[in-house]
């Protein structure tokens, strides 16, 4: 629900689920929260969450910025964290990216700005 929320612009809507099932340290979660701060005008807030999601999975940056293509199966399982998970997430949350051209920009500039070196892009 919170990609589809995000996808059509229901900030009220996402935020109730953020809110209800703060599940911190789960991609779908810290990536969600990313999204929809940056929408809802929160900037530092955005930057802020931009920072814990990529410290809970970097390799959700690698698929909304295009630096990735993902595979043409799905995984079958994941761990958190994993390139897996981050693949599962893209699928759930491509709609939503894809539907804010002006997030994925700034998504692209903060990754540029900020790079993280453990991961090889």
């Amino acid at each position: 629900m919170l990609g589809s929320y995000l996808a059509i612009d229901n900030l009220t809507a996402a935020r109730a689920l953020l809110t209800t099932y703060p599940e911190q340290g789960i991609a779908a979660y810290d990536w969600a929260l990313v999204l929809e701060r940056f929408r809802s005008g929160k900037t530092q807030e955005a930057n802020s969450a931009l920072r814990t999601a990529r410290m809970g999975n970097p390799f959700v940056e690698l698929y909304f910025t295009g630096k990735r293509e993902p595979p043409r199966r799905l995984p079958e399982s994941y761990q958190l964290g994993s390139d897996e998970e981050a693949i599962l997430l893209m699928v759930e949350h491509s709609v939503a990216w894809a539907n804010h051209p002006e997030a994925v920009l700034w998504l692209a500039v903060e990754v540029q700005r900020h790079p993280m070196s453990k991961i090889a892009h």
